[in-house]
């Protein structure tokens, strides 16, 4: 993803990563960003293989904050 990630604040989110999803989630659409919802959805869900790799994932869209 490009440097234009929109800011997140996560770190004072509940540690769960469905949480944390949700936060993301409401994020990029705020910012317009619809089709990477879907994306890093499906990737948390399906592709991370720990709690620390779902955290990787969303960070790869969003700057955390």
């Amino acid at each position: 993803m490009d440097a234009l990630k929109p800011k997140c604040k996560i770190l004072d989110t509940d540690g769960n990563i469905f949480m944390i999803l949700g936060r993301v989630r409401t994020t990029l659409k705020k910012h317009g960003l619809k089709e990477k919802v879907q994306e890093v959805t499906y990737r948390v869900l399906n592709d991370a293989k720990s709690y620390y790799h779902a955290l990787e994932i969303v960070t790869e869209y969003i700057t955390v904050e």
